[in-house]
């Protein structure tokens, strides 16, 4: 255990050398009038709540009361930072920042190693991923990059409400290409939603990358021809292609059929139908079927299953994970602006947090790993442990 302490105090300090987050801090802004706290400090206060998994303003209150707490922050105050200041600081957050922050920490993670997935086909491809979601009573769209180390969160944006996913996504895609440039990922990974002439046109013609939708619609024209295609009265016809396999992380068999070469509104599409039997059913997963359909007919038929697969990331390694650490979807205060500030803060401790994990179990060997449950709380408990170490040694010595 000691040497995993050890190793979590080498990562926090090449978390510093990596990101310029003294610089970040310092870019950090608000409405107050000759603040006596600095707004770098209360979004360090913010980000780090994902780290130290408090679930409230209030949490973040009462640790910063502990004198190594104050120490930490370099605090000469009763207490770093209070919930009612958090709270006024972040009704008047430059929350156009925060964005800006978060793309640039979406740069710097994907200019590493790790940032891109390894296909079943052996070929290597940076994957975006786009869903909406509910965080408390605001909707908005987030884009995750999925790679082989780790998952980050590029970009997210707050909608104006029900029935405006589409509209919000693409914003946020074009503020990603703005930020990112032209092609900056190969594939975007996105439900039945996107499933448009318009989505498909601009992902290839202006963003620079083939978008891969996973579907169950049935009703759609291209669907409906390659159905006619696939499963005809004497089987799949002429050039269509059949691939069976056995996915052991998932426990299933499945079965994919597909070809390229569909014309659909000038595009040229490549289709695939998945059909999937799990081994061993258990209670909510049973077998499953639908669609994927890209641009991209290079894409071998296991590489287009194992993408959209990969679409639930975006709520499973984001979304729920930072629901699981901070009660992201808990509404904690009245003020539609403090939310939005709160969860691009918190978006950005997410990014910094699953980064330290992954380059933690780099650094220790493969055996270390099973001394020890290693779950995102314990390593939450062992970065408040080793943050503060050091002030709480002064204290006593």
């Amino acid at each position: 255990m000691k040497s995993g302490i050890k190793d979590i105090g080498k990562v926090a300090t090449v978390l510093k050398r990596e990101f310029p987050l003294e610089l970040w801090k310092g870019q950090m802004s608000d409405s107050r009038q000759k603040p006596q706290i600095p707004t770098g400090t209360i979004a360090q206060a913010v980000v780090e709540m994902v780290a130290r998994g408090q679930k409230s303003l209030l949490e973040v209150d009462q640790a910063a009361r502990l004198p190594e707490m104050r120490a930490y922050h370099g605090s000469n105050r009763r207490m770093v930072v209070s919930d009612t200041t958090i709270e006024r600081s972040l009704r008047g957050f430059d929350v156009g920042g925060v964005h800006k922050v978060l793309f640039q920490l979406g740069g710097r993670m994907m200019a590493g190693e790790g940032m891109k997935l390894r296909l079943p086909s052996g070929r290597k491809a940076r994957l975006g991923i786009v869903d909406g979601s509910a965080w408390g009573s605001d909707l908005g769209s987030a884009l995750l990059v999925s790679g082989d180390l780790v998952d980050a969160v590029a970009g997210y944006r707050m909608s104006p409400g029900q029935g405006h996913e589409l509209e919000t996504t693409r914003e946020l895609l074009t503020e990603a290409v703005e930020a990112y440039g032209p092609g900056w990922v190969d594939y975007v990974v996105a439900d039945g939603l996107y499933m448009t002439k318009d989505d498909f046109g601009k992902s290839l013609e202006e963003w620079g990358h083939h978008l891969v939708v996973k579907t169950t619609e049935e009703t759609l024209e291209v669907i409906q021809d390659a159905r006619g295609l696939f499963f005809g009265p004497s089987g799949p016809a002429e050039g269509v292609e059949v691939v069976r396999g056995f996915d052991e992380e998932r426990g299933e068999e499945y079965e994919i059929i597909g070809c390229g070469g569909f014309q659909w509104y000038g595009l040229r599409l490549k289709v695939a139908h998945v059909r999937e039997k799990a081994v061993k059913p258990r209670q909510g997963r049973g077998d499953e079927a639908f669609w994927v359909v890209t641009t991209d007919e290079t894409l071998s038929l296991e590489d287009m299953r194992f993408v959209a697969h990969r679409r639930w990331h975006v709520e499973n390694e984001g979304f729920r994970t930072l629901n699981q650490l901070v009660s992201s979807k808990r509404r904690l205060t009245h003020d539609a602006h403090v939310r939005e500030a709160l969860l691009g803060l918190w978006l950005i401790g997410l990014n910094l947090f699953v980064w330290y994990v992954a380059k933690w179990g780099r650094l220790v060997r493969s055996g270390a790993l099973r001394t020890a449950k290693r779950t995102l709380g314990w390593f939450g408990r062992m970065f408040n442990r080793v943050t503060l170490q050091a002030y709480m040694v002064d204290k006593t010595g």
